[in-house]
């Protein structure tokens, strides 16, 4: 349709113009360095303890984003994770609340822990993640 088409032209014009980095949301995701990851972790942590989330503690753990689609399914990327727990409630049902939060969160669940990637959330998003993942606390 006309959007698909816009979307494309939009896109093809900004690889001829060599503004990928600049303008495309997944190009700038994958160029996000480890260290600038790491901070906007420790960043969003120190947030959430600040709202008196007693209930939950996390850990920046590294790990890996996966990159691409069809195209390329299997390149990924070192990236800091950052792993959720909560006293009373299992990984299951920390995801699933974060599932069902307004926006809705998709994380990952690996060795019994919930696992946010910060590469796959948008700088303007983070106040909206910050508020579902605070609201697991209270």
């Amino acid at each position: 349709d006309k959007l698909r088409i816009a979307a494309l032209e939009a896109t093809l014009d900004a690889y001829a113009r060599n503004a990928t980095t600049s303008e495309l949301p997944t190009h700038q995701m994958i160029s996000m360095s480890f260290n600038e990851l790491e901070s906007r972790a420790t960043n969003f942590i120190a947030q959430i303890k600040a709202s008196n989330a007693s209930d939950l503690s996390f850990e920046i753990v590294e790990g890996e984003s996966a990159i691409g689609g069809g195209a390329a399914p299997t390149s990924r990327l070192r990236t800091p994770l950052i792993s959720i727990n909560h006293a009373q409630r299992s990984a299951n049902q920390i995801e699933e609340l974060l599932r069902q939060s307004d926006p809705p969160v998709i994380a990952r669940i690996e060795d019994d822990r919930v696992l946010l990637d910060l590469r796959t959330v948008a700088a303007d998003d983070e106040t909206s993640l910050t508020a579902a993942v605070t609201s697991l606390g209270q």
